[in-house]
């Protein structure tokens, strides 16, 4: 769809994104004497709190914003990079399930490029000569492992990386430069946290690298080198690199990381809210949308928890409006 088709799109967009929750409603909420009065604070937003259950309102949220983009654009397909690691989730799900013979259902996400119908079979005949071919090599290559090793971390590897991958293509397909800039930052920040957590390990270099994924601004070799040697070589590499900035969230902990994360994609999009055009304002929305969800989701976990407002307050993003 060429850009000037996406007009109608984006001003429906940018007239939602007027009644997203901002910053001061999020401190109500945090302010609010227990759940109850948290979710009167959201009803007043219009998110649908009848559902009384945090996972439900959440996925009502969710479902809502899906509905909206895909009612009105005809080729949802540069929004993959945001949809093909649920298919990785699911196939591994399906894998695991087949393989050990658990009776409990494992949790399916929504929302994926290939049917779960699809996925399923696939793992249940050991035959995955339908799947996408990287789809396919990555597939086989995790359930043969399960099945002779019995490895789970393994097969986890395996699908994780071949995810990532994945995800930084459909970024690079989409055409978007904000998508591109999303499936990079996916695979940057994932291969950040996979260095950090194997360096606390001791984990070796072979194993570090097998374990990440090669982008424009990173080097995996260079990476997983610095991983095998500790966490302050891993510190010095990336002080010379687009997250030098990172590195004080890192020494603090690994949500201090993920929250630094979230707010430099955040600062990222917002440039798109004058955009009137273009796929850009409709992937920030998505995008924006899901950064509200998430930081309602801490909020109401710990109001059930009776968490101090403090420690939570430390956690939220930096919101979109």
């Amino acid at each position: 769809m060429a850009n000037n088709l996406y007009i109608y799109a984006v001003t429906r967009a940018h007239v939602r994104e007027l009644s997203m929750l901002t910053s001061t409603t999020l401190e109500q909420m945090l302010a609010a004497p227990d759940y109850d009065a948290a979710l009167a604070i959201l009803a007043e937003k219009g998110w649908e709190t009848e559902l009384h259950e945090p996972g439900a309102i959440l996925m009502a949220e969710e479902n809502k914003t899906w509905d909206f983009i895909s009612e009105m654009v005809e080729d949802m397909s540069p929004f993959n990079v945001f949809l093909v690691a649920n298919d990785y989730h699911n196939l591994k799900a399906a894998i695991k399930k087949t393989i050990t013979g658990s009776e409990v259902e494992p949790v399916y996400l929504p929302r994926g490029t290939v049917p779960l119908a699809q996925l399923r079979h696939a793992a249940e005949t050991a035959d995955f000569s339908d799947l996408p071919p990287e789809m396919r090599v990555a597939g086989e290559a995790a359930f043969d492992a399960l099945r002779t090793s019995g490895d789970g971390q393994l097969c986890d590897i395996r699908l994780d990386v071949a995810a990532l991958a994945a995800t930084y293509q459909a970024g690079k397909a989409s055409g978007s430069d904000i998508l591109a800039r999303y499936g990079e930052l996916i695979v940057a920040v994932a291969d950040i946290k996979t260095a950090a957590r194997c360096a606390k390990l001791g984990k070796p270099r072979s194993f570090v690298r097998e374990a990440l994924v090669e982008c424009e601004t990173l080097s995996a070799d260079r990476l997983a080198l610095a991983a095998g040697e500790g966490l302050e070589a891993l510190y010095t590499y990336l002080a010379n690199t687009d997250y030098a900035e990172a590195v004080p969230a890192l020494r603090k902990s690994a949500a201090a990381f993920e929250c630094w994360c979230d707010n430099l994609m955040m600062n990222s999009i917002r440039s798109q809210k004058t955009v009137n055009s273009g796929i850009g304002p409709l992937a920030a929305y998505l995008l924006a949308r899901e950064c509200e969800i998430k930081s309602v989701r801490m909020i109401l976990s710990g109001q059930l928890n009776r968490l101090p407002a403090a420690a939570v307050r430390e956690r939220l993003r930096g919101m979109y409006v």
